[in-house]
């Protein structure tokens, strides 16, 4: 994650590194790695069971796949059991 992620409170419930996992499962065929490790996490917030996660678009990547990624990730971050809901979006100014 950049130097700008967050986590807010989870409630004892919920966990950034569960998160982190989860979101370590979506690939980027842009980089060639996963999202967490190409550095398109900029935040993380848990508050409960509620998540919501902000990716960067990179300059690399074509703005439809960033949307595409940001399903997928979505997708990942619902399988976690302690998870009610789950939003990702993409900043596309960052």
């Amino acid at each position: 994650m950049g130097a700008d992620a967050s986590a807010g409170s989870d409630g004892g419930r919920g966990d950034l590194r569960e998160v982190l996992a989860a979101l370590s499962r979506v690939i980027s065929p842009a980089h060639r790695k996963n999202i967490v490790e190409a550095g398109m996490v900029v935040s993380v917030h848990i508050q409960g069971g509620e998540v919501r996660v902000v990716l960067r678009r990179p300059k690399e990547c074509v703005c439809t796949q960033a949307f595409v990624l940001a399903v997928l990730a979505e997708r990942e971050v619902r399988k976690l059991e302690w998870v009610t809901r789950a939003k990702v979006e993409v900043a596309l100014n960052r």
